[in-house]
């Protein structure tokens, strides 16, 4: 089916309330159903090649979402995510979880900048929204399946209609899998690969005229034959026999094996309540989380020096109520927000190569308890029929507590065979800590609306992200992150409704950036006390006729520790500034570009879509040597798809990282193997079908 001249009005629920994304004054990219569909945005990955700014990589089976450099890099899992990611409502506190529920989505909203205000949870770079199909109105139903290379497949279905006039529900379930994308030529077997089953249940629900509930509740389990890094440091393996390692991307010699499962439950009820001109929101949400590494290789060659097994299970219960009202001049919202949160995370690492120094294993068992409160309000108010001011602020309260036992187990007779660095019975050995912080957040700023869909805005707006405990260092504590962020901004649609152009420009003042290293066997969490980054982005959308659809972003960044002393644990030299240095996974440049063809056929349509992205290098790591960067790379993708007349079925050839490009998605530095490296996919490629009723 050929799409329709001009481009489609899309309403998001970014401020909290259904509107227009050309009149919010907010960096948003937002996608429909059908967009994700045709442009083949199934992961956070695919997700941040579509969205200016934004850098993506997977380190330790833990995604790290960067938005304009203010990115995640705790590899232990410590502390939370600096860009927030929620599933209809609810957050999702654990990082390893945030693209695990990425299919069967309606719509999905990319904030960029701190969302300290409406999002005061760690929102500090931005705020993904994932949000699900309703339930239908009229019975439906679908099946989709797909088979590519390195024998991956996918099925999925849903069905869903009314239950009753007042009544509506749907079931949605999904089986995928795919065979590993590195071999390891120790033992021929792959690595790396993944498989997953899930579902999601939807029932929204017309209590009376006034008043509705809506129930989403998912569940999805992954076995995962990793997570895999591998040593690409030339240097650091000089004396490693021959054999023992592999440079190639896609390639390692490792002894140890890969196994890895994590499973994540959870749901949210959320009543809606009109009152004439106020209108009540309460979202009850709860997630189980669990994240067990049973063995995985931690120094990726052939040689015995350590493995590990690192279990992790989280229970998170959240509360949110909102009150919303609005009047011929203003409209506002008021609302609190509870969370709490239980975790339990232990390192084993099993160290048989280091037998020589008398240590035979290192344990790091902790229990964390978290409790966060906040309570904020923002409002807008129309001094004309197209200008408007608007603010807001949001108060935290937060309490973290962590029970930390660190055990060394040595060659040494009893009782040294098991030395106890630190434990909660341990007075001062930091085996216990606690701390209570509180914090301010809020935004101010002034809209100009043009014209229906286009207006110039300028604001100011704070961010804050907890700080924490690190997991493996006794009476290792971090400071939270604070962000003061000015930007102006423009949102445009132009020639007639066929070409959206939206641009920003921005500063921001960073202050205790949260930055994780290796120290030996240890990873510590310390805080680089400023930093700087300024740039500009820019995202396009031209519709000229039925046939032609163009998309492109552009960002241009400039990110840069202004006060960071601290010492690379690789190269073991003495404290040093790193002023100047550029922030993780910040290109000064990068792009994407997508091009989209429909032509009509007698017998239904054609479909054929280009799609480029390109960046400049990035570091990923913060010390500025040559091996500490991914240099840049362009990455090209495809897909042809024929749409049925009727367009109840479709099928799709598609290709993702056409040209075989091995680029890093993520690096950390172990002691005797030099800098590890996790790459991206190489080459995809497959077919799909989808049948609709």
């Amino acid at each position: 089916m050929a799409a329709s001249a001009g481009i489609e009005e899309v309403i998001v629920t970014a401020e909290k309330r259904s509107e227009n994304v050309q009149r919010i004054p907010t960096s948003i990219s937002a996608f429909t159903a059908d967009d994700l569909q045709v442009r083949g945005i199934a992961t956070m990955g695919d997700l941040a090649q579509q969205v200016p700014g934004v850098n993506f990589g997977e380190v330790a089976g833990s995604p790290q979402i960067a938005a304009r450099g203010v990115g995640f890099g705790l590899l232990t899992g410590a502390g939370e995510g600096s860009v927030a990611v929620h599933i209809d409502g609810l957050y999702l506190s654990r990082p390893a979880s945030t693209g695990m529920l990425m299919r069967d989505l309606d719509r999905v909203e990319f904030l960029r900048g701190p969302q300290g205000t409406l999002y005061g949870r760690n929102a500090v770079g931005g705020v993904v929204n994932l949000i699900s199909p309703p339930a239908p109105d009229v019975f439906s139903a679908g099946l989709s399946a797909s088979y590519g290379n390195f024998d991956a497949y996918e099925v999925s279905a849903y069905a869903g209609g009314p239950l009753s006039e007042s009544v509506r529900a749907r079931l949605y379930l999904e089986k995928d899998d795919h065979a590993g994308y590195v071999k390891n030529i120790f033992n021929g077997k792959r690595v790396d690969g993944l498989g997953g089953y899930g579902g999601r249940f939807t029932l929204d629900a017309d209590l009376t005229a006034n008043a509705k509930f809506s129930l989403r509740v998912f569940h999805r389990k992954e076995n995962l034959s990793g997570p895999v890094y591998k040593p690409i440091d030339a240097a650091a393996m000089v004396g490693f026999p021959p054999g023992t390692y592999s440079l190639d991307p896609y390639k390692i010699a490792a002894d140890g094996d890969y196994d890895s499962d994590r499973e994540i439950t959870g749901g949210s009820g959320r009543f809606d309540v009109d009152f004439g001109s106020i209108h009540l929101v309460s979202i009850t949400g709860y997630v189980h989380f669990r994240f067990t590494e049973n063995t995985y290789d931690g120094d990726g060659t052939a040689l015995p020096i350590f493995t590990v097994t690192r279990p992790e299970k989280s229970n998170t219960i959240s509360q949110e109520f909102n009150l919303l009202g609005s009047g011929e001049s203003y409209n506002w919202i008021v609302g609190a927000y509870y969370l709490h949160q239980r975790q339990n995370t232990d390192f084993f690492t099993y160290t048989p190569g280091y037998a020589a120094f008398g240590i035979t294993e290192l344990d790091d068992l902790t229990k964390q308890d978290e409790g966060s409160f906040s309570l904020f309000g923002d409002a807008t108010y129309h001094l004309t029929p197209s200008v408007s001011v608007y603010g807001g602020a949001r108060g935290i309260w937060e309490n973290q507590k962590i029970d930390h036992t660190d055990i060394t187990h040595t060659t040494l007779p009893a009782p040294y065979d098991a030395i106890i660095a630190c434990s909660p019975t341990m007075a001062g050995s930091g085996g216990q800590m606690s701390l209570d912080r509180s914090a301010v957040t809020g935004r101010a700023g002034i809209k100009y609306q043009r014209s229906e869909q286009s207006n110039l805005y300028a604001q100011y707006s704070r961010g804050y992200k907890s700080g924490g405990f690190g997991l493996s260092s006794c009476g290792n504590s971090f400071k939270p992150e604070t962000l003061n962020a000015f930007e102006v901004g423009s949102k445009n649609v132009l020639f007639d409704g066929t070409l959206q152009l939206n641009g920003a420009a921005y500063y921001y003042d960073y202050s205790d950036l949260q930055v994780e290293k290796v120290v030996l066997t240890s990873l510590d969490v310390a805080n680089a006390d400023s930093s700087r980054v300024y740039g500009l982005e820019l995202e396009a959308l031209w519709v000229p006729d039925d046939r032609w659809q163009i998309n492109a972003t552009s960002s241009f960044m400039h990110a840069r520790y202004e006060d960071f002393l601290d010492a690379d644990p690789l190269t073991g030299g003495p404290v040093t500034q790193l002023r100047g240095n550029p922030l993780n996974r910040a290109p000064d440049w990068s792009g994407s570009l997508g091009v989209q063809y429909t032509q009509p056929l007698s017998i239904g349509a054609l479909l054929v879509r280009g799609e480029l992205y390109a960046t400049t290098k990035y570091a990923l790591r913060p010390y500025g040597e040559p091996g500490d960067f991914q240099k840049g790379y362009t990455t090209l993708g495809g897909s042809v798809t024929y749409i049925s007349a009727d367009e109840k079925w479709r099928i799709r050839a598609y290709v993702r990282n056409a040209t075989d490009e091995a680029y890093l998605e993520g690096m950390l530095n172990s002691a005797g193997t030099g800098r590890l490296g996790v790459y991206a996919p190489p080459r995809l490629y497959g077919v799909e079908l989808k049948l609709a009723y």
